[in-house]
């Protein structure tokens, strides 16, 4: 998803922003090849410090595009970025109705 782009010089995650990715091992997430995962946990779950971050990373339109396919956006996150990077609300996956139906339940 992530083009060659100069804004994105390093390959690694920032230490501070490794607080975010608990399930997994910081040090080996790749800028480049992991890009969708990094810029919708922080979406979700970064803070102030990580948003500038992300946005020093990666260009708006990369992020757009995460925002507008990503399962891992709640609605309320999903509907906050969308606002801000003017994405027409039938583009979000996770504000489709479709996304919204909850499965039977198993038992």
């Amino acid at each position: 998803m992530v083009s060659n782009s100069s804004r994105q010089k390093r390959r690694r995650l920032p230490r501070c922003l490794h607080q975010f990715f608990w399930d997994v091992i910081p040090a080996q997430i790749d800028l480049g090849e992991h890009s969708e995962y990094v810029i919708a946990r922080l979406l979700e779950h970064g803070d102030l410090v990580a948003i500038r971050w992300l946005l020093r990373t990666y260009t708006r339109k990369e992020i757009a595009e995460v925002v507008k396919q990503s399962r891992q956006l709640s609605r309320k996150s999903a509907n906050f970025w969308r606002l801000q990077l003017a994405i027409p609300k039938s583009e979000v996956y996770a504000l489709n109705r479709q996304y919204l139906l909850s499965p039977e339940p198993f038992y």
